[in-house]
């Protein structure tokens, strides 16, 4: 079934960084929510989401990821296209934390005070690591992007283990997402990250929320965007 949405869309350069925003015509959004895509994708990837989140009187606001879409590099995207490669852990290391300090630049540059993110695979890592010290983002969802990486990069940025920093998080709402049959973020590692967070949060627990998808891999379902939908408050 076909759905028709009356939204208004705006392309925009913000602090060097191209953007999609989206909302509803001739209201003011109740609140910007950023959205992240995963890796060797781009922002237009969750165009549906976006959509929905301006139909629901949000500020929905897509970016690019460092060496990605309208960003992209030859050299760096080369670097990204293998997993299993060494010179990967070091173009992915500074692909997040370069877009780590992008969100940064873009939500001051935006004159955000408070917003959202939404992040999926790799964008789901980048909004966890941008939130852990970024007060401004109130609520998180990660939808298959609880990715077990951490450490120093090789020119010496630090990549922060997530579930030993849960409490910098708190009492944040923060909802992970993520298929049973995940085969390139496994579900194990989402169900480590919650409980991690429900200790740290203590008699909040109720602020952290996982939904697992029996049979899903690692893809965005229409079910996710629902749960997104509602846990964000649109």
């Amino acid at each position: 079934m076909s759905v028709t949405y009356t939204v208004q869309i705006e392309r925009r350069t913000v602090e060097g960084v191209p953007l999609w925003l989206f909302c509803q015509p001739g209201t003011e959004p109740n609140l910007p929510v950023l959205v992240l895509h995963g890796l060797n994708s781009r922002k237009e990837r969750h165009l549906e989401l976006c959509l929905r989140l301006a139909d629901a009187g949000l500020l929905a606001a897509a970016m690019d990821l460092r060496s990605h879409g309208d960003r992209r590099d030859d050299d760096s995207s080369l670097l990204l296209s293998d997993r299993t490669s060494e010179p990967f852990i070091t173009a992915f290391g500074r692909c997040v934390l370069g877009t780590v300090a992008d969100v940064e630049r873009v939500a001051t540059g935006m004159g955000w005070e408070q917003f959202a993110v939404v992040g999926h695979s790799m964008g789901g890592y980048v909004a966890l690591q941008t939130a852990r010290k970024d007060k401004r983002i109130g609520s998180v969802v990660v939808i298959s992007g609880a990715i077990a990486a951490s450490g120093t990069t090789a020119d010496g940025g630090i990549l922060h283990d997530i579930p030993a920093c849960a409490s910098d998080f708190y009492p944040r709402p923060l909802l992970f997402l993520h298929g049973t049959e995940d085969s390139v973020v496994p579900y194990t590692n989402a169900e480590q990250f919650y409980q991690a967070f429900r200790s740290a949060y203590g008699e909040q627990e109720g602020q952290i929320g996982l939904i697992a998808y029996p049979g899903i891999g690692h893809t965005l379902e229409p079910e996710m965007l629902d749960a997104t939908i509602r846990w964000i408050g649109g």
